[in-house]
């Protein structure tokens, strides 16, 4: 049993959280109260303090950064971990992702009554080409007979748990993602795998992150290159599992249960331990 202290922020950001719900489900994992009482002391990027870390020890202090950017604070830890792996920045560091929270799991049974559904917004402060491109073909598009919901539903802050758009997740089967331009991995891909939606996500092999457990495309997902080819084909796949709806129904049920085994938060610490474990081995 590995001892951690994990001192929270009083306004947590999602991402804060999930950390702490990797820790707390993870049943090799003895949260305690103290650093003087831990095998390592594990600090969310949010939390960075100068006085705090300066009273930490460096040798049991873990850091798991989920920005888009990283600060050069590397020497104050054993280990930092980061979210937005990009190979030519950041192929030194061990990688972190996103995972499904207990949160994203709408447990009512819902009819799935809308047959293609994206959720994805126009906009942001980083510019989401891709993602408008996306939209921008969806609602182009005529999925006619089948129903489409094509447009935001989560109005609110995506550091929150909007009850209705993961309600409406839940009664997609079909829903096309995109992941964000320039950011490595996204909430929206496990809300939607959590949910059982067969998910359109774009091409994951572009991004050669040292992923474990990835998604494989035709088996627990279907992907798609933002191109304009890409976008043709795109449109093309999911008319033909629109007709196919046995076909769309084992992918999605496959996705699920793939990810609710190996991407769960405390999947995310298992993967982290195992890091921590080849440093002090080596």
């Amino acid at each position: 049993m590995t001892k951690i202290f994990y001192p929270m922020m009083l306004e947590p950001a999602r991402s804060g959280l999930l950390v702490e719900q990797g820790l707390k489900n993870n049943k090799n994992i003895e949260l305690v109260n103290s650093s003087d009482d831990a095998d390592y002391v594990f600090f969310h990027n949010e939390m960075i303090d100068s006085n705090i870390l300066r009273d930490l020890p460096k040798d049991r202090t873990v850091m798991i950064d989920f920005r888009d950017w990283k600060e050069d604070i590397e020497g104050t830890f054993i280990a930092y971990f980061k979210r937005s792996w990009r190979k030519e920045l950041h192929s030194h560091l061990p990688f972190t992702t996103f995972a499904i929270m207990d949160e994203f799991l709408v447990e009512e049974d819902i009819p799935r009554d809308i047959d293609v559904g994206c959720t994805l917004r126009y906009g942001g402060t980083y510019g989401f080409k891709k993602r408008k491109r996306v939209l921008d073909t969806l609602h182009a598009t005529d999925f006619s007979p089948f129903s489409a919901q094509i447009g935001e539903v989560n109005t609110i802050r995506r550091d929150s748990f909007n009850r209705e758009y993961l309600r409406t997740l839940k009664r997609t089967k079909i829903c096309v993602s995109c992941i964000p331009d320039y950011f490595m991995g996204d909430h929206r891909t496990w809300e939607a795998l959590a949910n059982g939606c067969l998910l359109f996500i774009d091409n994951w092999r572009e991004w050669e992150l040292p992923y474990k457990n990835p998604l494989i495309d035709g088996k627990h997902c279907i992907m798609y290159d933002v191109t304009e080819d890409g976008m043709k084909e795109m449109v093309e796949k999911i008319r033909y599992y629109l007709e196919h709806p046995k076909k769309a129904e084992a992918i999605a049920k496959q996705g699920h249960e793939f990810a609710m085994k190996h991407h769960r938060a405390s999947n995310r610490i298992d993967e982290i331990m195992e890091v921590l474990n080849g440093i002090q081995k080596s």
